[in-house]
């Protein structure tokens, strides 16, 4: 019985673990069918709704640019993803 929910939870991690990922930097975009979360380094958003759309619906996370942190993890169904030319962001985009 024990073994059994060894077994279920190894499975469970292994679930939970993204397919593949993208690197997205300067200048460069994804549209996708949804990336289930976004690693952020050196953010630095633009104060916009179409960079950045979770379930096809526009986000402007530009007011995380106010908040000095040097790198950010956000989850979402992220279905376009565009990094600005020259903003100094590099994104890695985790796909289901």
């Amino acid at each position: 019985m024990n073994q059994r929910k060894e077994r279920d939870r190894n499975q469970k991690d292994m679930q939970s673990m993204p397919d593949d990922f993208s690197i997205i930097s300067a200048g460069e975009s994804l549209e996708s069918s949804g990336c289930g979360s976004i690693h952020v380094f050196n953010p630095n958003f633009p104060d916009d709704v179409t960079s950045f759309k979770v379930c096809n619906e526009g986000k402007n996370l530009s007011g995380i640019n106010a908040t000095g942190v040097t790198e950010i993890f956000l989850m979402g169904n992220f279905t376009t993803i565009t990094n600005p030319e020259n903003s100094g962001m590099l994104i890695i985009a985790y796909q289901r």
